[in-house]
């Protein structure tokens, strides 16, 4: 899908560069009370580069509030799970613990193997 948007904007910048160099002569500019006289291909490449950097402001505010508002979303989610957490009781937690797959070891199992778990051994190290 990208390649595709890819062979279509390189379509229309080899437009664009034929457009603009067929259309070579000096034109009369005017905006509000300035006013000179450029190329013509001067004035459709500022045209088209204006278009694109808005077009870029435009996608990147797009992304930027999606990321935003996502952010947002796992805030209020874990929001909501602490609180379903601290009005849990007791007996539900342990059974969400149970239920919940390994992670990494704790200092429990590591002991029992023998070792000194990890806050112990950095107390030696002392």
């Amino acid at each position: 899908m990208a390649g595709i948007g890819l062979i279509l904007a390189i379509v229309i910048a080899i437009i664009v560069v034929i457009f603009t160099v067929q259309n070579a002569a000096t034109v009369s500019i005017s905006f509000i009370f300035w006013h000179t006289e450029m190329p013509l291909a001067v004035v459709i490449f500022c045209a088209v580069l204006a278009g694109a950097l808005l077009m870029f402001c435009l996608v990147l505010y797009k992304s930027l509030r999606d990321r935003w508002k996502s952010r947002q979303a796992g805030k209020a989610e874990v929001k909501a799970e602490v609180a379903a957490l601290k009005s849990a009781e007791p007996a539900e937690l342990a059974a969400a613990a149970e239920s919940e797959p390994p992670g990494e070891p704790t200092a429990a199992p590591l002991a029992a193997e023998g070792q000194a778990s990890p806050p112990a051994a950095a107390e030696k190290g002392s």
